[in-house]
């Protein structure tokens, strides 16, 4: 998990940004969570980002890649709720939830697959949806 440079650890409370913390990472408790262990990374721009873990026998390229890998998952989750439908449904009855979220994983898998092979993003991949309706509507519109 990505922690903020004031969150509390160890007893006496020290902010994190004020530890020494070396390349291997180091074990902390953290108020509020538990005992885990605690990485810096420092960015090309100089920003300080803090990755804290569970996990006490992570090296810090492991928690690196786990933290890419969770990057892409947060990308999915976007694209579900922004081009599948997946924030708008409301339903009552669980199996009815159940249904929407497994369409919607779906059509997210039906629509990657296509914009693979059409080499479009997903936003592109929605306006050629919505663009002839529109055309249609505008000649419906203007009498043509």
């Amino acid at each position: 998990m990505g922690l903020k440079s004031n969150r509390l650890v160890n007893k006496p409370h020290i902010q994190i940004c004020k530890l020494d913390i070396p390349e291997d990472g180091l074990k902390v408790h953290l108020k509020g969570y538990g005992c885990i262990k605690l990485f810096r990374f420092a960015g090309k721009n100089g920003r300080v980002d803090y990755i804290g873990t569970s996990r006490l026998d992570l090296t810090k390229e492991q928690v690196k890649s786990y933290f890419e890998r969770r990057w892409s998952i947060e990308v999915m989750h976007r694209e579900l709720k922004q081009t599948c439908g997946f924030s708008r449904c409301q339903f009552r009855a669980g199996r009815a939830g159940r249904n929407h979220i497994g369409l919607a994983f779906i059509a997210l898998i039906r629509k990657h697959q296509r914009r693979r092979i059409d080499n479009s993003t997903p936003y592109r991949q929605d306006w050629e949806v919505i663009k002839p309706a529109i055309q249609l509507a505008l000649a419906s519109a203007l009498g043509m």
